[in-house]
């Protein structure tokens, strides 16, 4: 007499009252009534294809979140020269990399770009364009260093009355002109810590110019005394010089490091 074989692809199926029987997929097929144990003959191959799709599923998720190389972030916020700043909003921004598109300021005059991590340590200079607006000149380029994940850049522009920027010719005596000078974007100190003293002078002027008024403002994550300091270190006719550093974030994941910048305003007489 033939013994029952149960169909299907069913891992396990009752047969008759006193004979049993298991079959999965493939037509592996076990007479449990003759002793004959399934799990001892198969349950190793299970075992191990169980494990292999498990091994190879972890796999990539390790790759893809700690060996996979990530992209670097770039945060772009530009200010005007007011006080307080205003966020400017629909900034064209550009990074200068042929393999990263042009942005655009939003509402609160921020925009991050994704920088393929075969720039990493490279330093850039952003350009940046909007009707009625220049950058403020400084000694100092405002340039950022891709050296972490995640970097961060404040940048200040000015109104113009020219779009394009003219020679300014040396004005009759008499007169007064206000002219402003940028230390461009500077880091803070790591965390808690503060940065080193930066230092910021008026660029030499014509014969006969002198200082009628001055201002000093620090702008950007930082301002003057407000986790940071700042002192003026030198005031004579013809020459102001500012000295500033600023303190890091120790609530901030990573480095805690943020950008300010220091804007001297003075009014020429001459």
């Amino acid at each position: 007499m033939s013994r029952p074989v149960c169909p299907g692809v069913y891992l396990w199926s009752s047969c008759h009252r006193d004979l049993s029987c298991v079959q999965i997929i493939g037509s592996i097929e076990v007479d449990m009534a003759n002793g004959k144990s399934f799990w001892k003959k198969h349950g190793g191959k299970l075992i191990m294809a169980f494990l292999g799709a498990l091994i190879a599923g972890s796999g990539k998720w390790v790759w893809d979140e700690y060996i996979k190389p990530k992209p670097l972030y770039v945060n772009v916020a530009v200010f005007d020269d007011s006080r307080p700043p205003k966020a400017l909003k629909d900034v064209a921004v550009w990074l200068h990399l042929d393999d990263v598109s042009e942005g655009k300021t939003g509402e609160f005059g921020r925009v991050r770009f994704q920088v393929p991590r075969k720039h990493r340590n490279e330093g850039i200079t952003p350009e940046f364009k909007l009707d009625g607006y220049v950058r403020i000149s400084g000694k100092n380029p405002d340039k950022i260093i891709l050296a972490a994940p995640e970097t961060s850049g404040v940048f200040i522009l000015t109104k113009s009355a020219n779009p394009t920027p003219m020679p300014t010719p040396t004005p009759a005596p008499g007169q007064f002109e206000r002219r402003a000078y940028s230390s461009g974007a500077l880091p803070s100190g790591p965390s808690d810590l503060f940065s080193q003293w930066y230092t910021l002078c008026n660029d030499p002027v014509p014969e006969g110019w002198t200082i009628a008024e001055q201002s000093f403002v620090l702008t950007g994550d930082r301002e003057c005394n407000a986790w940071s300091e700042c002192k003026q270190i030198e005031n004579t006719p013809t020459r102001a010089c500012w000295q500033f550093r600023m303190q890091g974030h120790n609530e901030q994941v990573g480095t805690g490091i943020q950008f300010s910048t220091g804007v001297l305003k003075i009014l020429w007489r001459h």
